[in-house]
């Protein structure tokens, strides 16, 4: 909770105020798109250049990569829908994968952001067209503002990437707040809500 009020407060305005473009960690979707957003969104996931994933904002037009101001936004029940959306496409990521999600009102208009930190469990991979009733896989990864197909050699390096991250670094999707020894931790863990 805490990373996403940092964020809310101090970065989604200076990437809508034009201080950044769309890169290799920020894109903007005028609408909800969603075989082009799971793409990125497992571009980002896949992390290749070990940047910390990137972010999706949608409801936001974009000229020539820089958002434009004011922001189309989104309905209340467009953003329900594509909440409820994800939860089926998020499951066709292979491995499994889920971004978080928040919504932000910008210029009187709702948008939704969509945070998709590097993941621990890479490489993913997701259908080309994840709406089409035919299934056919692929690799992402980011090439500067774009998601692009991984080639093999980018697939490989992909899965030795995954070798590479260090234990301290993997999250446990198993373990709970009592796993969490106050007498080994000496009161270093803070721990906030």
């Amino acid at each position: 909770m805490t990373f996403l009020l940092i964020f809310t407060t101090c970065h989604y305005t200076d990437l809508l105020n034009a201080r950044s473009v769309e890169s290799e960690r920020l894109e903007f979707k005028e609408g909800w798109n969603p075989d082009a957003i799971y793409r990125s969104i497992c571009a980002f996931a896949n992390d290749f250049e070990n940047v910390g994933g990137g972010y999706i904002l949608i409801g936001v037009e974009e000229e020539s990569g820089i958002a434009k101001r004011p922001v189309v936004g989104l309905s209340s029940s467009k953003i329900a829908t594509i909440q409820k959306e994800m939860i089926g496409y998020n499951n066709l990521i292979n491995p499994v994968y889920h971004p978080k999600h928040f919504i932000e009102t910008v210029d009187g208009q709702q948008i939704l952001v969509i945070w998709v930190p590097g993941g621990s469990n890479r490489p993913y991979e997701v259908p080309e067209q994840i709406t089409a009733k035919q299934k056919r896989y692929s690799y992402y990864v980011r090439m500067y503002a774009s998601s692009a197909v991984a080639d093999m050699e980018t697939q490989q390096e992909l899965i030795s990437l995954a070798n590479q991250i260090p234990l301290d670094d993997r999250s446990n999707q198993y373990a709970s707040i009592d796993d969490i020894s106050m007498v080994l931790s000496r009161g270093e863990c803070i721990i906030s809500s």
